[in-house]
Parts: structure tokens; sequence; C-alpha cells
């Protein structure tokens, strides 16, 4: 632990801007987002959410919404198979 931070400091690494966010994510209209771990997710730059949202027949699907916008803009990942 002690050479990777001697590391980054001697590299010149940048600061990584760390900031708290609160937001609320509902899934789109006659779906529902499961009680499981993993269910969602936010990007490693804080920008967009993913998440899975469940129909009443089990049918699972990949859901995009960037986290500045509504509920309403989010997409669906139609390529994506969800396990």
């Amino acid at each position: 632990m002690t050479i990777a931070v001697v590391g980054g400091f001697w590299s010149g690494a940048a600061r990584i801007e760390r900031r708290a966010a609160r937001f609320h994510i509902s899934p789109p209209p006659g779906l529902k987002i499961p009680l499981r771990p993993h269910a969602a997710s936010i990007a490693p730059d804080g920008e967009v959410v993913a998440y899975v949202a469940e129909a009443a027949g089990g049918e699972s699907a990949l859901w995009i919404r960037p986290i500045g916008l509504s509920d309403a803009d989010a997409w669906r990942v139609e390529a994506a198979k969800v396990l």
C-alpha cells in the first residue's frame, strides 16, 4: 500500500474530486426494480445509473439513465441479457 501511494505521488496523478449525490430511481410503468444485490449501479464517472427492471412475468431488462435527468429519460438496452 505504501508503494502505491508513493508511486501515485511521484507520477503526478490527478486528484479525484468526490461529491455526494442523492437521487431517486423509478422504474418505467408496469415494471419494478428487484430487491437484490447489484440491481443498480452508478458509472465510475458518476453521470449515469444502470438498473435492472422486471415485468410481472419475470422478464428482466437493463435500463440506463443519466443522473441529472428524469426517469422519463431512461432508455432500455435492447441487446442486454440479464441473468
